[in-house]
């Protein structure tokens, strides 16, 4: 189980009822440094989900020193699948199972 949201003040929440939770910090719009943000934040995070289209070479290196997982959302075409995996990430959401068929 993990827990995941937009809601950074929520996922802070949930770490004060229970801090053996995994928590997983969503990013929509691509952000200044997010790996500054996220160890600045007090949150115990295990993964990072940012919209696919934000992700740099940057951010999957500066997140992975941090031993921080990188699954995108939402990855629906296996071209960008392919591509992001290359990059490097954890894995991907997505709304389409047939991406994965010939993995």
């Amino acid at each position: 189980m993990i827990i995941s949201s937009f809601d950074h003040e929520a996922l802070r929440n949930v770490q004060a009822i229970n801090a053996n939770i995994p928590l997983g910090i969503l990013f929509y719009y691509r952000m200044l440094e997010p790996w500054k943000y996220v160890a600045s934040s007090g949150l115990q995070i295990a993964s990072v989900h940012p919209l696919y289209t934000t992700i740099s070479e940057e951010f999957i290196e500066r997140f992975h020193e941090m031993d921080i997982k990188i699954y995108p959302f939402t990855v629906n075409k296996e071209k960008h699948y392919d591509k992001l995996i290359a990059k490097g990430v954890d894995g991907v959401f997505s709304n389409n199972p047939n991406i994965f068929k010939t993995k």
